[in-house]
């Protein structure tokens, strides 16, 4: 009986597709820091090359720069508008003044 188990187990091996993996399957901490290790100073490298590399375009001046046609640019001012923020200006002075003069109360709006 155990001699035909043996054969069944064999027979049933064959048969049975078998899982390809090229993977390890197994639990390597020491790998998985190196990788993050890796990384990590990579990323430190790179970070370190752009502050020199910006140092060296700020110092020299040629990262940032101004034109001269952007600071001469004419104000252009709506007259219509300023005259008008000007009238209710004084206009609520008016009022101010006449409300603290004791002449006109106005209406109460939360009411």
């Amino acid at each position: 009986m155990n001699d035909l188990q043996i054969k069944i187990e064999n027979w049933y091996k064959k048969l049975t597709a078998k899982k390809i993996s090229y993977t390890r399957n197994e639990v390597r901490p020491t790998h998985d820091w190196e990788i993050i290790m890796t990384i990590t100073f990579v990323i430190v490298i790179f970070i370190v090359i752009f502050g020199f590399y910006s140092y060296a375009k700020i110092s020299s001046g040629k990262l940032f720069t101004a034109t001269g046609d952007s600071s001469v640019n004419e104000v252009k001012i709506n007259t219509d508008l300023l005259n008008k923020t000007i009238g209710d200006l004084r206009a609520r002075e008016e009022n101010l003044i006449k409300i603290k003069s004791g002449a006109k109360v106005p209406a109460d709006p939360s009411l």
